[in-house]
């Protein structure tokens, strides 16, 4: 399931506590940021961090 699943229902005051309460619980203040914007955009945490899909190489 992705974030958008996960945080469509809730108010921007749930996004905060969760965000507040991920930050605390990993040490990393940067976190209640990403999470904040993740959940904000509804953006997945791989299309936050900028990962992309690698192409599958064809057999040589």
């Amino acid at each position: 399931m992705s974030l958008r699943g996960r945080f469509a229902g809730s108010t921007p005051l749930q996004l905060l506590l969760t965000a507040e309460r991920i930050a605390l619980l990993t040490g990393r203040d940067i976190d209640l940021a990403m999470w904040v914007l993740c959940a904000w955009c509804g953006l997945r945490w791989g299309e936050l961090m900028g990962l992309q899909r690698q192409p599958s190489r064809a057999p040589s």
